[in-house]
């Protein structure tokens, strides 16, 4: 019985001495390059958790670089990346991550066009009514989602959403199907001359995904963090800098 608690008290020892990583998308606002001098959305969860979790000698790093989701998903899967903030949930995530308990915010999936475009469509199947072609972010839950859509030609060949802003721009791609937090920035920071059309198709929770190589300890630490930070306002106050709530 002794030797038992001391190899599960060793386990959890060498687990919280450990490093563990943070991942970081080639998504604006949810996430900034190192060295803008400012943290997007997930950037200041990442933030909050860190601090709080290096009470309970948890040390996280955040990987710096941009990466598309294809490559945080395999890097989820090797266990050299640990934890992603804003992930859909499809049935195929939830065979291969963790999701956490409760989402981490909600957005909605909204669809962008050249600031001329007289088209509004009510709904996504009146893309289909109409034969029009619509961009998709490659790897993303929306795209998937827009892709189960009977009768919607989806181009979903963008591994950067700037990809089909310059096509846009160009008037040679009509929509980009993705969520406002994402295409609301764009919008009003980017330079191209584009607008959001005003109709929501679907509100869609954003989760942390977790590697399943993570120890269940971190895990059940960072869902603690988490918990807290539900409870004594502070995702709150962050969702309120980025999302129209």
């Amino acid at each position: 019985m002794k030797l038992k608690l001391i190899i599960s008290f060793l386990f959890s020892f060498s687990a919280l001495c450990e490093e563990y990583y943070f991942l970081k998308q080639n998504s604006i606002p949810k996430f900034y390059e190192t060295g803008q001098g400012k943290l997007g959305l997930c950037g200041q969860i990442y933030k909050e958790l860190r601090k709080n979790l290096k009470h309970k000698n948890i040390t996280m790093k955040v990987d710096e670089p941009l990466y598309p989701i294809k490559r945080i998903l395999l890097k989820l899967d090797k266990g050299s990346g640990h934890v992603f903030c804003g992930a859909g949930k499809t049935p195929e995530r939830e065979k291969k991550y963790i999701f956490s308990k409760k989402p981490i915010y909600t957005v909605n999936n909204v669809v962008v066009a050249h600031a001329d475009e007289d088209f509004i469509p009510a709904k996504l199947e009146d893309f289909a009514k109409n034969r029009i072609m619509v961009g998709a972010y490659f790897g993303t839950s929306s795209s998937e989602f827009i892709k189960s859509i009977s009768g919607i030609q989806v181009n979903d060949t963008f591994t950067n959403p700037d990809e089909a802003y310059k096509l846009i721009e160009a008037k040679k791609l009509r929509f980009f199907f993705y969520h406002d937090l994402a295409l609301n920035y764009a919008v009003e920071h980017s330079k191209y001359k584009m607008k959001v059309v005003p109709v929501k198709f679907r509100s869609i929770e954003q989760w942390l995904i977790y590697s399943k190589k993570l120890p269940k300890n971190v895990r059940e630490a960072i869902e603690a963090e988490v918990e807290e930070m539900y409870k004594n306002g502070q995702l709150q106050k962050i969702w309120q800098k980025f999302l129209v709530l």
